[in-house]
């Protein structure tokens, strides 16, 4: 017994099932069932009623549920008060970042002048950022929206805007717009949201913060597109996308990137839709602070506030 067993236990009771509990979890629904039996078994009964939906618990599982929520919120204030005690010389942030998020937290961290703190930078998806932070696995997260689940506190530190891009030998109708992030190397058209219909939509693989984007965009826009294609990578969803294969939503920043290489020379916007995504600090809404961690957060909110006045 120890305590992500009862981290399990716990991750049961907010999701309602096992399977669900797997997936937020990021392991095998096998795996859980596992070490749930294995917790059965050292406590000595059942702890749920698996026939139910959602998932309910028995009497020993209540009891058991009690403690255990004593057990982690004793685990996580011991860490705490054992981190202060240490002190800053011996104090790891844990930092978990998206790459989008990434170039923005070595920035604050050269303005901090942090290179003698003790950090670990834990890479991950959209998805698995929120669930670390919510997991206490982390103590901050820089990634992009939209988040996908509430209890996490975000500061604004700058807009991500977004554009389609489309195969090469598409015919846009109409003149190009005036505005563009690299003008007289990409051009910048304009389409209503039918003209995308008729398109193979390559998405993000589920998690990464572009399929949530995507995701959003076709839900606002009510378009139904007859085929999906999957990618592990926004870059060769791009490239699959300029090559003829469908439309792919995506940061202006790979359309530049791609234009300074000579792949195309336009991105499409869709009238109607801001296309837009935000990078944001973030952190769990109940979470206290260690002493470098708090600085980089205050950090963000200064440059959240800065921007607002900006804006």
């Amino acid at each position: 017994m120890n305590i992500d067993s009862f981290r399990y236990l716990i991750a049961v009771e907010e999701y309602g099932s096992i399977s669900s509990a797997s997936r937020h979890l990021f392991i095998t629904q096998p795996a859980l069932t596992k070490q749930i039996l294995k917790l059965e078994s050292e406590l000595g009964g059942r702890l749920f009623n698996r026939n139910s939906r959602p998932i309910s618990f028995t009497a020993l599982g209540k009891t058991a549920l009690r403690y255990a929520h004593q057990m982690v919120r004793l685990y996580n204030d011991m860490l705490e008060e054992l981190d202060a005690q240490l002190g800053q010389q011996n104090h790891t942030i844990r930092i978990a970042c998206t790459l989008r998020g990434s170039g923005i937290l070595m920035g604050l961290l050269q303005k901090l002048q942090a290179d003698e703190w003790n950090l670990t930078i834990l890479d991950g998806s959209a998805d698995e950022c929120e669930q670390w932070l919510l997991e206490e696995k982390c103590d901050l997260a820089f990634l992009t929206t939209p988040l996908q689940y509430r209890g996490i506190e975000v500061q604004v530190l700058e807009e991500d805007p977004l554009a389609f891009l489309l195969p090469e030998s598409y015919q846009p109708r109409g003149p190009a717009a005036p505005e563009s992030p690299e003008p007289g190397l990409l051009a910048v058209y304009s389409l209503l949201p039918q003209q995308l219909e008729s398109f193979l939509f390559i998405m993000s693989k589920e998690g990464h913060s572009m399929f949530h984007a995507q995701k959003a965009f076709l839900e606002q826009s009510g378009i139904h597109p007859k085929k999906l294609l999957y990618v592990d990578q926004i870059d060769v969803g791009a490239r699959l996308a300029l090559g003829g294969v469908g439309a792919v939503l995506a940061p202006q920043s790979t359309a530049v990137a791609l234009a300074k290489q000579g792949h195309t020379s336009r991105m499409f916007t869709v009238q109607g839709f801001p296309l837009s995504r935000q990078v944001v600090a973030a952190k769990k809404a109940s979470r206290q602070l260690g002493h470098q961690a708090q600085t980089i957060w205050e950090l963000c909110v200064k440059r959240s506030a800065a921007r607002g006045e900006v804006g």
